[in-house]
């Protein structure tokens, strides 16, 4: 792709606004500068892997090398673009939480398997997944359940540990993470009780998630 340097910039920093492409955002520091329409228009700067969000914080603009040309501009030793990538920000958030303990077996005594369920949104398309950071030793399997991932709605997803050996009284950390299509990230830390077991003669095990 072929560069154009362009050596006189404005520096925008005391502009209060521009509109770019019909979305109304404060300017980068440095910015573009150029005469259209009988006055001075101001296009935003970023670095190559850099990012600049409209003032609204719904668009992500980005360079792109195999995207359209753009314009390069070499300032003060370091090289901008003009950003040629925009992307719609889809923000996703942790609603809630709750966990609860099941029993496995009969007879005299089982094991407590331990749900996590986490309700989540987004203003776009989302996706939910669970790992497991710290297992304490526990041996264990899981399941996941619920729906995974939502576009422009609220879900709920579940997470299911098994114990089947290993340190019963572990307390196991869980990360659930929902990712954006605009590649935004929140997470929430869920913590398991440490009773894994049961017996006719005790009581149960069970436990809250934290965010």
């Amino acid at each position: 792709m072929s560069a154009i340097y362009i050596k006189n910039l404005i520096n925008a920093s005391s502009i209060s606004s521009i509109n770019w492409i019909g979305i109304n955002s404060k300017p980068t520091s440095p910015s573009l500068g150029y005469i259209g329409n009988g006055k001075v228009q101001y296009l935003p700067l970023i670095t190559k892997d850099g990012t600049f969000e409209n003032e609204a914080k719904t668009k992500r603009f980005s360079f792109d090398a195999s995207a359209m040309s753009t314009i390069h501009v070499r300032y003060n030793g370091t090289e901008y673009v003009v950003p040629n990538k925009v992307v719609t920000i889809v923000k996703p958030e942790i609603v809630s939480t709750s966990q609860y303990s099941t029993k496995i077996g009969s007879g005299s005594s089982g094991y407590y398997s331990q749900t996590f369920s986490v309700t989540y949104k987004a203003n776009g398309y989302a996706s939910i997944s669970f790992t497991v950071i710290i297992s304490n030793a526990l041996a264990y399997s899981t399941t996941t359940n619920g729906t995974t991932s939502v576009n422009n709605g609220t879900a709920t997803a579940s997470f299911t540990i098994i114990p089947t050996g290993g340190n019963l009284n572990a307390i196991v950390h869980i990360i659930a993470g929902v990712t954006s299509s605009s590649g935004d990230y929140t997470n929430v830390e869920l913590t398991s009780s440490n009773n894994w077991t049961w017996s006719n003669s005790s009581g149960g095990g069970g436990g809250t998630g934290g965010e």
